[in-house]
This record gives structure tokens, sequence and C-alpha cells, in this order.
């Protein structure tokens, strides 16, 4: 059996800051130490550059414990999103999902330029034409709104890529967030889906998610598959069983491309 990643990875690194690394990913949660262990996304360059800046930033603390580490972890990660393989043209869906909190996604839509709402109208708006085919349920503000802030995770159907994901995901909010491996704050009581053609959208790189990716996200399992084009969802334990979902990340875009209806769906 070949070394895995990160055993590669830390055979490139000098063995005095080696022995630092493996104390410092010591003191990680066990779920994240268990991830960095089954990388299989995260090229083995990217992956020496990923420990040297997970170093860098612990050895700038006085005392490193398990809060310098998970923070220093975490720095490290952000400074690498995006380093998973761009998903290649043969194998790009057409149409992508992702799920917000609908405060989050209000929230956005009433700092677009120009929208007519304030915060609590941009809720309104949004409930009363959710699920809905309306026209009047894409106004030129809900299209410019942002999807997602800096890395966006998306997912979508592998047995029919052109489908709306969310159409084939049990419609409810404990439903979505099971599959998708989703886990908020007990205070968010409504989310909403929305899916997009991705061409209409602009088409920006898709990318295999990698640990770096997930940062502190305990919730993401690496893809156990080195080949694999995606990543994909570890759906909640605690929820009845449910087939692991495809995701990839990607930039920020707005809703330029959004498909009818979105959907809301409350606690």
């Amino acid at each position: 059996m070949s070394a895995s990643a990160y055993q590669q990875a830390l055979d490139q690194i000098e063995p005095t800051l080696r022995t630092g690394i493996e104390a410092g990913i010591a003191l990680l949660n066990e779920q994240l130490q268990a991830n960095i262990g089954n990388e299989t996304a995260l090229a083995v360059d990217d992956f020496v550059d990923v420990l040297k800046k997970f170093s860098e930033n612990c050895v700038k603390s006085a005392v490193v414990d398990a809060k310098t580490a998970h923070d220093s972890w975490v720095t490290a990660c952000w400074a690498h999103s995006r380093k998973g393989s761009v998903v290649p043209d043969a194998h790009l869906p057409v149409v992508l999902g992702r799920c917000k909190t609908l405060k989050a996604h209000a929230e956005d839509l009433s700092h677009v330029e120009g929208s007519p709402f304030n915060l609590d109208a941009a809720e309104k708006f949004l409930r009363k034409h959710s699920n809905s085919n309306s026209p009047a349920a894409s106004n030129n503000a809900v299209r410019d709104v942002v999807l997602g802030n800096h890395n966006l995770w998306a997912t979508f159907n592998p047995a029919d890529t052109a489908a709306n994901p969310f159409l084939r995901l049990p419609r409810t909010f404990a439903g979505i967030c099971a599959a998708l491996a989703l886990q908020y704050q007990a205070d968010v009581t409504e989310i909403i889906v929305l899916a997009w053609n991705h061409r209409a959208s602009g088409a920006p790189s898709l990318h295999r998610p990698t640990i770096a990716d997930a940062a502190e996200n305990t919730l993401f399992r690496p893809h156990h598959d080195p080949a694999s084009h995606y990543g994909y969802t570890g759906p909640l334990k605690h929820t009845p069983a449910l087939d692991p979902q495809p995701e990839v990340v990607l930039g920020s875009i707005t809703c330029k491309g959004l498909i009818l209806p979105y959907m809301i769906f409350e606690i």
C-alpha cells in the first residue's frame, strides 16, 4: 500500500520542522486529524505548503495549545482554498445547488446595490415566492444577490446533472441538512435551497473539495478515491441512511443563472 498524501508531504519536510508539525496536528480535533490522514484530493506539494503554513502560524504563539493549533490550522487552510483538481469539461454538471440560511440570503438580497428590500422585506419576499415559478420570484435584485462568499460549496444530481438536485432529496429542513451533512446553530429555523445553471452563471472553475476547503468543518469527509472528480457529503449518522451527495467548491458568484423555484424549509 502506498503512503498517504499526508505521509508523503511529511516526508518532504525537514525532520525538526516535521516533528513540530506532527505535535501540532496531534492537538487538533480527532476528526480533523482523521481527515488529514485520509485526504486524497490535495496534491502533495500543496499539502506540504499547508503544513508549513500551519507550522509558521503555530510558532507565532508563545504557547502552542489546542486552541492555537486549531486557529493555526484554519488560517493555513484559508490560504489554500480551491487547490483541488478542476472538474474536467466532460464531467461538468449542468445544474448545481446549494443551501443557505434564509436570514443569510435575505441579508445578501438586502445588500444588493439598488435593492428595493431591507432585511425584513427581503425575508417576506423570499417566503412569498418560495416554491413558485412565477417570473416575479426572480427580479433583478434576486439575480444579483451572491450565492456565497469566497468558497461556495455546491451539489448536483449525479443521475441527471441537468435536474434540480433538491428534487431528489427529502424536502424537509431535517432531510436537506441530513443529506448534505449540514449542522446549523440552534437559532437557525429556516433554510433556502437554490439551484442554478452553471453555464448561465459564467461557468467558473469547479474544484474537488480538499481538507483545506473544509478547514475546521468536522462533518467533512475526504473522498476515498484519489481519481474522483468530485467530493461527497457524509450524511449525518443520526438520521435515516442517505446516499452521499456529490459536492464541488467554486468561487463567489451571483444568482444570475438561478433556476426557479427556490424553496424554503422551516425546522
